[in-house]
């Protein structure tokens, strides 16, 4: 079966984008740590990953599941 990246919408925060890529790269199990690596993350980019999150949320496409 092909990978598709999609949000996950059964775990979400916020939109389900950072659920869905640790899904993707087969992450799964550190979604949460993921979450608060990339907050972190994004306060030292002052800004720049907001704007990449907000990106991804309106091009990718939600879950079939």
């Amino acid at each position: 079966m092909k990978r598709r990246l999609t949000k996950d919408s059964e775990t979400e925060w916020f939109s389900g984008v950072i659920g869905g890529l640790a899904n993707y790269f087969g992450l799964g199990d550190w979604k949460d740590a993921i979450r608060v690596l990339y907050l972190i993350v994004s306060f030292f980019s002052f800004g720049s990953l907001i704007l990449f999150y907000f990106i991804l949320d309106l091009l990718m496409p939600e879950s079939d599941e």
